[in-house]
């Protein structure tokens, strides 16, 4: 015969975890040790950040920043998590209670997690590095800091704009810096009975007396087409990237405009003529009863 045992009441698959379970043996009265515990890791965060610093500087600056955050941030973690344990606050236990609310956290922060991973990868790569002259997503200017979430820049308006590192890394990256030398362009036009050949010699001469135009690559003159009102030119001309963009274009610009005026080669601007039916000119009183 089988005898059938009762199976008591109060036996459970799994005991349900609750953040009062955590801090069930908190106890105040230990705040001097634990906060004394928490500044003790504050000052070797600082010291050691500085350290791992100052060794991986050697070999790649913006590597050791990271680093020395990285290994400062540990440290407090680890000073935190003990400060709480001598308060008798059972952190392990804790994040077990808040496992729902730890779930919704780390899904929102998805895009930080995204961040600090394409931080990682920039800095595998190297594409850019403190001070130099980028464009990046759009913004053109100087980096200033690189941490694992995002790049700040100071951009050519004088602004600062703090970009995500993951949308660095999605986009194309142009560095300057690492250009020896850079491009510009100037577009121009002339009147339609201007020699288009002798147009081109004296623009490619303008642009080779710009101060900071270098002579090799030699500046070129492209046609760029028959437009409304003139013949168009884009006169192109490399520079050494130490030097200011702007400036050299508008000292371009006012070359050009100078060589075409002693030149007597007029640079013309949109105008309208209206014809008779045997093509000849409108005269002005007829232009008016028009």
């Amino acid at each position: 015969m089988t005898t059938l045992l009762p199976v008591p009441a109060t036996v459970d698959a799994e005991a349900e975890i609750t953040v009062e379970d955590s801090v069930a043996g908190f106890d105040v009265g230990n705040w001097p040790t634990a906060l004394t515990l928490f500044v003790v890791a504050v000052v070797i965060a600082l010291i050691a950040k500085r350290l791992v610093q100052n060794v991986v500087k050697r070999h790649n600056e913006v590597l050791a920043r990271l680093m020395g955050r990285t290994t400062a941030a540990l440290i407090v973690t680890v000073g935190l998590v003990s400060a709480l344990s001598n308060l008798g606050i059972q952190v392990g236990v804790l994040i077990g209670a808040l496992g729902v609310t730890g779930f919704a956290i780390a899904f929102a922060m998805q895009d930080t997690l995204s961040n600090m991973i394409a931080g990682i990868i920039l800095q595998l790569r190297r594409p850019f590095t403190y001070d130099d002259k980028v464009s990046l997503n759009g913004y053109e200017g100087t980096v200033t800091d690189i941490n694992l979430r995002s790049v700040e820049m100071k951009l050519l308006s004088g602004e600062m704009a703090l970009i995500p590192s993951a949308e660095v890394l999605q986009n194309p990256i142009e560095n300057w810096t690492r250009r020896p030398n850079r491009r510009f362009s100037v577009d121009v036009g002339v009147a339609y009975d201007t020699d288009v050949a002798r147009v081109a010699t004296l623009l490619a001469e303008a642009m080779g007396r710009v101060d900071g135009v270098l002579d090799d690559p030699a500046p070129v003159v492209d046609f760029a087409g028959f437009g409304g009102s003139s013949i168009d030119f884009t006169v192109y001309g490399w520079f050494e990237s130490r030097h200011p963009y702007f400036d050299l274009r508008v000292a371009a610009a006012d070359q050009i405009k100078r060589t075409l005026d002693d030149a007597d080669i007029e640079i013309p601007f949109p105008i309208t003529t209206l014809m008779n039916p045997d093509g000849s000119a409108l005269a002005a009183h007829d232009r008016d009863a028009a």
